[in-house]
C-alpha cells in the first residue's frame, strides 16, 4: 500500500468546470481526461514537488505539464506543506 503524503483537493469551480467538460466530451476524450485526473491525484498526493516547477515566482505555486496524452494538459497547484494539502487550482487543456 502506498502512503499518501499529501491530501489533494480541487477548487470547487474547477471541479464543476471539469465535470461540465467531461459531460460534453467524446468517449475517447472522457477516458483520457479521467486518466489525467487520476494521475494528477495520485502523483500530487505522493510527490507534488517532483513533477511541477515554480510558477509566477510564488514559492508554494507550481505548474505541471502532463506527458503522454492525446491533448496538452497542464495543472496549476499550490502546496501547503504545513497542512500537507495540495490544492489544484487550474487545468489548461488544448488539442495538440
Amino acid at each position: 500500500m502506498t502512503r499518501r503524503a499529501y491530501t489533494v483537493v480541487w477548487d470547487q469551480d474547477l471541479s464543476n468546470d471539469a465535470a461540465d467538460f467531461w459531460m460534453g466530451a467524446s468517449q475517447e476524450i472522457r477516458s483520457e481526461f479521467s486518466r489525467a485526473c487520476d494521475e494528477i491525484d495520485m502523483t500530487l498526493a505522493s510527490a507534488p514537488d517532483s513533477v511541477g516547477r515554480q510558477w509566477q515566482g510564488l514559492p508554494d505555486q507550481f505548474i505541471w505539464s502532463l506527458p503522454g496524452y492525446s491533448f496538452s494538459i497542464v495543472a496549476v497547484y499550490r502546496i501547503n506543506r504545513g497542512d500537507r494539502i495540495v490544492n489544484v487550482t487550474r487545468l489548461h487543456l488544448s488539442k495538440t
